[in-house]
C-alpha cells in the first residue's frame, strides 16, 4: 500500500505513479491512496491513470492541519490497511508520513510488517512557527522508531534529516526520483515559435520561464525581483510563469508594484510542459530548498545542454543569486556573461558566473548548498534547445 497527502502538480504525484507503474510490471499488486488536492492546485492524477493505476481516494487527507479530519483520515486508513492487510506501506510525504504510520499501529493484527517513509524535503526548518516546528520534530522522531526504513530523494535531504537527528544515518538509504523524460520533454519541431506566438512574445525576445507551485519555498517573489533587474538592464525580455498555487495572486500583485506586469505572463498549469522549455531561453528556479527540482532536470535534459554554474548565497537571509545581463545586447546574442545579482559585495558569490553557453546554445541547471544549513537550495539557471514541442493552442490560466 502507498500513501501520498495529495497528487498535486510535483515531483511526488510523478515519483508514485511512476513506482506503483513500475512495481506492477515486476509482480507487486499496490494500493494507491491518495488524498485531496487543495485549492488552488492542479491533480497529476492522470499520470497515474495513464498507467492502469488505480487510486483510492482518502477525502479526510489532505495538506491542511486540521486535527478531526486529520483523525477521521487516521481511523479510515487504519480500516483500509485492515481490509487489504497489506505486507508494505510506503508514505510519501510529511502528511501522509504521519497519518499513515499513526494508521497503521492503529491497525491492530493487520499492522504492515514493513513500513517505509521517503522524504521528498521536508518541513522541519523554515516552514511553521518555532513551538509547531519543535513539534513535528519530535513526530518525526517518534514515527522513525516504528519505521522500518526511511528514504531520502537526495544526499543533501538525508543529511539535513540526520542533523535535524530525525534519525540516524544508517536507517536512511538515498533513492532518487526518476522521471519520464521522454514523454515530460519530447517535443515536435516548430513549437517554440508556435508558442511564443500564443504568448504575444517576439522570437527575437528573450524569455525567461519558471515552473512550478506558487508557494512560499518557492520564492517567486525573488523570480520577479530579478526580472525587473534584468529589465533594468535593458533587456528585451520576458517571464512567463508556468504554475498556480496560494501565492498566486500575491505575486501578481507584486508584478504590477514593480510595473513589470505587462511582461509577465502567467498561464497557470499546463499539462503539456514542453513546449514552454523549447520557448523560454533560461529557465529559473529560486528555491529555498528542493528534493528534486523536476523543471531543472527536465528542462536540462533538452537537445542541447551546455553548462550549469553552482551558486553559493551570501547568508541564510538572502539565500538565492540570479544570473541577469550586464547588457542588452547580450541577451539578444544568446546566453550571456552575467553579473549575478544579490548581496554583490559579499565574498561568498563570485564576481562572475564563469563560462556560459555560445550563441544558439543554452545553459543547464544548477544548485546551491546553502551555507546555514545542508538543505538544498537552488538558484537554477537551466536552458533549453530549441527543437520544440506539439504547437498546442495556449490552454487557459
Amino acid at each position: 500500500m502507498r500513501v501520498i497527502a495529495r497528487l498535486n502538480v510535483g515531483g511526488p504525484a510523478l515519483h508514485v505513479a511512476y513506482l506503483t507503474a513500475g512495481l506492477a510490471d515486476r509482480g507487486y499488486d499496490t494500493t494507491l491512496v491518495a488524498g485531496t488536492v487543495g485549492r488552488g492546485e492542479e491533480s497529476m492524477a492522470y499520470v497515474a491513470q495513464q498507467r492502469g493505476v488505480t487510486i483510492e481516494p482518502l477525502e479526510e487527507l489532505h495538506r491542511e492541519i486540521a486535527p478531526l479530519r486529520d483523525v477521521r483520515a487516521i481511523l479510515r486508513l487504519a480500516r483500509l490497511i485492515r481490509r487489504e492487510q497489506p505486507t508494505i506501506l510506503h508514505t510519501h510525504t510529511a502528511k501522509a508520513g504521519a497519518v499513515g504510520r499513526i494508521a497503521a499501529l492503529l491497525a491492530g493484527s493487520a499492522r504492515p510488517p514493513i513500513l517505509i517513509h521517503t522524504f521528498h524535503g521536508h518541513v522541519l526548518r523554515g516552514y511553521f512557527n518555532p513551538l509547531t516546528t519543535l513539534g513535528f520534530r519530535g513526530l518525526e522522531r517518534w514515527l522513525a522508531r516504528f519505521t522500518t526504513m526511511l528514504v531520502a530523494v537526495s544526499p543533501e535531504v538525508r543529511d539535513d534529516l540526520v542533523g535535524l537527528r530525525v534519525a540516524p544515518a544508517e536507517k536512511f538509504a538515498v533513492v532518487r526520483l526518476g522521471i519520464e523524460l521522454r514523454e515530460r520533454v519530447t517535443a515536435e519541431s516548430g513549437a517554440r515559435d508556435e508558442t511564443r506566438r500564443a504568448l504575444g512574445v517576439a522570437h527575437d525576445a528573450f524569455l525567461v520561464g519558471w515552473v512550478g507551485r506558487m508557494t512560499a519555498v518557492k520564492r517567486t517573489h525573488d523570480v520577479l525581483r530579478a526580472f525587473r533587474a534584468l529589465l533594468d538592464g535593458g533587456a528585451n525580455a520576458y517571464l512567463v510563469l508556468v504554475g498556480d498555487g496560494p501565492d498566486r495572486e500575491p505575486l501578481e500583485r507584486h508584478a504590477h508594484a514593480l510595473g513589470v506586469a505587462r511582461r509577465c505572463l502567467f498561464v497557470g498549469y499546463q499539462d503539456d510542459v514542453a513546449r514552454f522549455y523549447d520557448a523560454i531561453d533560461v529557465l529559473l528556479l529560486p528555491s529555498v530548498n528542493e528534493g528534486t527540482p523536476v523543471s531543472v532536470i527536465e528542462a536540462s535534459s533538452k537537445p542541447s545542454p551546455q553548462e550549469g554554474r553552482r551558486l553559493r548565497p551570501a547568508s541564510a537571509e538572502s539565500p538565492t543569486s540570479f544570473a541577469t545581463a550586464s547588457t542588452a545586447s547580450s541577451w539578444r546574442s544568446g546566453m550571456p556573461r552575467a553579473s549575478e545579482r544579490a548581496s554583490e559585495s559579499s565574498p561568498a558569490i563570485p564576481s562572475a558566473a564563469g563560462r556560459w553557453a555560445p550563441p544558439g546554445r543554452r545553459a543547464c541547471s544548477s544548485g546551491m548548498t546553502s551555507p546555514a544549513s545542508s538543505t538544498t537550495s537552488t538558484a537554477s539557471i537551466a536552458g533549453c534547445s530549441r527543437s520544440a514541442p506539439q504547437p498546442d493552442l495556449l490552454q487557459s490560466g
